[in-house]
């Protein structure tokens, strides 16, 4: 298992990993060098199977591992345990032989695709106010949500707003939902929707959601949805949007304390 480094062995990667039937917006943007996080695959210049380990922990095996590449995958991350995340959090829709006979919890997700902007205007209570996140305001959005917004997914605030858009909703002041981009594939953004509990139940994720969606048709992007299957709230969520399952749902193998 060789970890690669140079930008001309990344680019073998992403040629890889293009042919894969699932792909996620978070694991091209480690490709990319978008997100931080490592890259492993059995050969540099003709790579044949790659694992990709964003910081935070999400991953992903895809191509044709051999069985070398599967025992060397196995001592890192069962026995040597060498990632930085608390956990592994591997995206296992074709591959996941390595997770099945180990202690990891198994779960669903599942993928969402919508086809056009929604017209609908959805109504509002005039004490909250819509804004579009910029360079000056997502620092607020961090600190009032604490949702990790610089680090979770992106490395850095400079990278958040090279790469990243999105809409918030704001209380009296106070930041109390949100909905942003947390990675890009081939300008397909993977969706974040957040809102505050005490503030749920009044259809704010909806709003910035449609904002979100709308604003991806009008510049020829695509917003993509992914949750889990018993998510219940997310799934209902993007329903009311007017997305659809596409596929079906994939095993997430998650690994760790």
């Amino acid at each position: 298992m060789i970890e690669n480094f140079l930008n001309e062995d990344k680019l073998k990667v992403k040629e890889l990993y293009v042919k894969e039937k699932y792909n996620f917006p978070i694991i091209a943007s480690v490709i990319d060098g978008l997100q931080c996080g490592k890259i492993f695959t059995n050969k540099l210049k003709k790579p044949e199977c790659a694992f990709v380990l964003h910081t935070f922990g999400w991953s992903q095996i895809f191509g044709k591992a051999d069985k070398q590449f599967i025992e060397d995958l196995k001592k890192y991350i069962f026995k040597f345990k060498k990632f930085q995340s608390i956990k592994i959090r591997n995206y296992a829709p074709s591959f996941y032989e390595i997770f099945e006979n180990s202690t990891s919890k198994l779960s669903e997700r599942c993928k969402f695709e919508v086809k056009d902007l929604i017209t609908k205007n959805q109504k509002v209570d005039p004490n909250y106010e819509l804004k579009k996140i910029n360079n000056v305001n997502c620092k607020k959005i961090d600190d009032h949500l604490n949702i990790d917004l610089f680090t979770r997914f992106w490395p850095s605030e400079i990278s958040f707003n090279n790469n990243s858009f999105g809409f918030f909703i704001e209380y009296k002041g106070e930041v109390v939902s949100v909905c942003y981009s947390c990675g890009i594939y081939n300008k397909i953004h993977e969706i974040d929707v957040f809102t505050k509990a005490s503030h749920r139940g009044k259809g704010l994720a909806k709003i910035v959601c449609t904002n979100f969606i709308n604003y991806c048709f009008q510049n020829k992007l695509k917003p993509n949805w992914d949750c889990f299957t018993n998510n219940v709230g997310s799934i209902e969520l993007s329903k009311s949007l007017g997305y659809q399952k596409i596929l079906k749902p994939y095993k997430f193998y998650t690994y760790g304390n």
